[in-house]
């Protein structure tokens, strides 16, 4: 669609074979993966960004590698450039060049640049660093400055090691609390308190059912053998909808009280939607960890204002 839009726009200013040298598919492909593959190796995305659009995967102003180390990857490029250029490779040089160049390929292949997908470039970059480390140590002459050189490396590694966790520990996580789950704990344990007679209807959250088991430490063998799961997808995968009287709602709140009030059944149904303003009082809220957000509310179906609902309907 991009191609034939610059195409119809070109057509107006120049000759049409023109526009289809300009605007074609090898081109395209070669431009976007290109571009995948000088982000993947930028030092913006690698030490100041990283993934800054995925936030279970990146804290805030932080890259995969700490940025005061930028000058030592920067540093290794331009000392393996030099060699290149000198032609003294070492077959540790051609290593190098071969990580750096191949490791990246499945990340740009299937799309743009992510942390998990690039996890073989990392040795390659960080071996890239100790070239840069090392150029700089080349250029310290005297031993005395050499172990403040090697002594400030040490600080500054563990100094921003401790940064980076306070950051992570105080403020992302509790900043992005709906990603991380962080009230899902709270919720499994409520439940896990409720009567096994009584029905557990949940909605809006579709790893449900591994969340209970992984909370409450729920017996693998048990697991596996009581589990039911939906029919597969159109990839394979079947996800789990029962587990005991745990189950994934795949209908609205009115649903579920009907079907608890044929088998004259206690029930629950968890949900992120607010009823209350209608159906009346919930039975639990879970509040997020600051006491903002209500991120769950557990009713109790027989206690709620749905009486006169017509369920033969």
């Amino acid at each position: 669609m991009q191609i034939n839009e610059n195409r119809t726009y070109c057509s107006f200013r120049a000759p049409r074979i023109v526009c289809y040298l300009s605007s074609n598919k090898p081109i395209s492909y070669l431009n976007t993966y290109i571009s995948r593959y000088a982000k993947s190796l930028s030092a913006n995305y690698l030490f100041v960004e990283g993934d800054k659009d995925i936030t279970y995967m990146n804290v805030d102003n932080y890259g995969f590698f700490y940025v005061v180390f930028i000058f030592f990857y920067l540093a290794g490029l331009l000392s393996l450039a030099n060699r290149i250029i000198k032609f003294k490779l070492t077959q540790i040089d051609l290593l190098l060049i071969a990580g750096l160049f191949i490791s990246p390929l499945p990340s740009i292949l299937a799309g743009d640049p992510q942390k998990v997908r690039l996890s073989p470039l990392f040795p390659f970059v960080m071996l890239t660093m100790v070239y840069g480390a090392q150029l700089f140590d080349d250029l310290i002459k005297r031993a005395y400055f050499k172990k403040i050189y090697y002594a400030s490396l040490a600080f500054l590694s563990i100094g921003f090691a401790l940064f980076f966790m306070i950051n992570f520990i105080t403020v992302h996580t509790n900043k992005h609390e709906i990603t991380y789950g962080t009230h899902v704990p709270k919720l499994m344990k409520y439940l896990a308190q409720q009567d096994k007679n009584t029905k557990i209807y949940i909605t809006s959250m579709t790893e449900a059912i591994i969340f209970y088991a992984f909370v409450n430490k729920v017996d693998p063998n048990i697991y596996q053998t009581t589990v039911v799961r939906s029919h597969p997808d159109k990839i394979g995968f079947a996800q789990p909808i029962k587990l005991g009287n745990i189950l994934i709602a795949d209908h609205d709140i009115q649903r579920a009280y009907c079907t608890s009030l044929k088998n004259d059944e206690k029930a629950l149904y968890v949900t992120n939607e607010d009823f209350r303003g209608t159906l009346g009082k919930e039975q639990k809220i879970i509040w997020s960890e600051n006491g903002v957000h209500t991120l769950a509310f557990i009713y109790d179906l027989k206690t709620l204002n749905l009486s006169t609902l017509g369920c033969k309907k």
